[in-house]
Order: C-alpha cells, then sequence, then structure tokens
C-alpha cells in the first residue's frame, strides 16, 4: 500500500521499502526457526520478490538482484517438493522474471 509500483499505493517508495526489508527480516527468522514449515518459506519468497521490486524502483540495482535470487531459489526449493503443484511451478517463472 505504501509503495507498491503499478498498483494504488500512497507514493512513498522509501517507506515501503523500509516495511519490506523489516518484514524480511521477520520473516527470514520464522523460516529458519521453522525450515519444514512451506507456507513461512513462501511468505518469504514473497516478501523477497516485493522486497526486490522496490529496491529496482528506487536504484538498488544489487539489491534488486539479490534478493531476487534469493526469491527464486526459494520458490525452486518449494517447486521442487511439489512439482504436481502448477501454482508453485508458476511461481519459479513469475519470480525469475
Amino acid at each position: 500500500v505504501t509503495g507498491a509500483e503499478g498498483y494504488p499505493n500512497l507514493g512513498d517508495l522509501r517507506g515501503a521499502l523500509a516495511y519490506y526489508r523489516r518484514a524480511r527480516q521477520v520473516q527470514e527468522r520464522v523460516a529458519a526457526a521453522r525450515p519444514a514449515d512451506e507456507t513461512a518459506a513462501q511468505e518469504l519468497a514473497v516478501t523477497l520478490d516485493h522486497l526486490g521490486m522496490q529496491q529496482r524502483v528506487t536504484g538498488d540495482l544489487a539489491g534488486a538482484v539479490r534478493d531476487g535470487r534469493r526469491a527464486v531459489a526459494v520458490h525452486e526449493r518449494l517447486a521442487a517438493a511439489r512439482p504436481d503443484n502448477q501454482t508453485r511451478q508458476f511461481n519459479v517463472l513469475s519470480s525469475a522474471s
């Protein structure tokens, strides 16, 4: 809501970036504490996707690439665990683009 490019937002891109960074920190701790929890991993991957988009928009291309690659890696791991799940397969494609 604060600054998602291409979606209705309040225009505060830097504020959105701060929120996504905080969410990443929290979700990294949750995912590390519960490595078998696929929901925690999925939520981390989505946050990394969004963070990467915000970093790109605000000019942090190195951060966008870093967190985008991390998102793809998580999506790939989740997709490999359930190869028959089309949503997970699509998430890999969507995250990598």
